[in-house]
């Protein structure tokens, strides 16, 4: 990997002052919904009214209603 595709990558996962971090549905619909469309989830993540890619990460591996 590049320096610079590994500075991108940096930029886009990390967290950020005032994003969203509470689960709600109506916001893991948009994620996934944007996923579907062929949007890529760090870019997603990128949006400031949307959790960035560690909380959304985060958010997967707890949820227990999910499939194994």
């Amino acid at each position: 990997m590049t320096p610079r595709a590994s500075q991108q990558i940096k930029e886009a996962v990390r967290a950020r002052v005032g994003q969203l971090t509470k689960r709600n549905h109506a916001v893991v619909d948009e994620i996934l919904h944007g996923i579907a469309c062929g949007e890529v989830l760090v870019n997603g993540c990128r949006n400031p009214h949307l959790p960035g890619y560690s909380t959304f990460d985060r958010w997967c591996r707890e949820d227990t209603d999910r499939p194994a």
